[in-house]
């Protein structure tokens, strides 16, 4: 409320927004450290993928399925 009192107020003291911006912090955080996690966990896979004798096989047909995946997603965008 002190903003709409005093609109030159240079910051807000509420507590209610202090509190949602720590969550949306935390948040933030933990989604990053997850996100490195699952990073990690790729690598592995792709470095065993590559070691097996039909790496560049499985690869490929991994490139396709994406590939794939993502031209049906920009299809279903365009009929929405």
């Amino acid at each position: 409320m002190a903003r709409v009192d005093n609109p030159d107020i240079d910051e807000c003291g509420c507590p209610a927004v202090e509190a949602e911006l720590k969550a949306a912090q935390e948040e933030l955080a933990a989604l990053r450290e997850k996100l490195a996690g699952v990073q990690e966990w790729a690598g592995y896979v792709a470095r065993a993928v590559a070691a097996h004798r039909d790496g560049n096989a499985i690869m490929k047909k991994a490139g396709d399925l994406a590939d794939a995946h993502k031209r049906a997603k920009l299809r279903a965008q365009g009929s929405s």
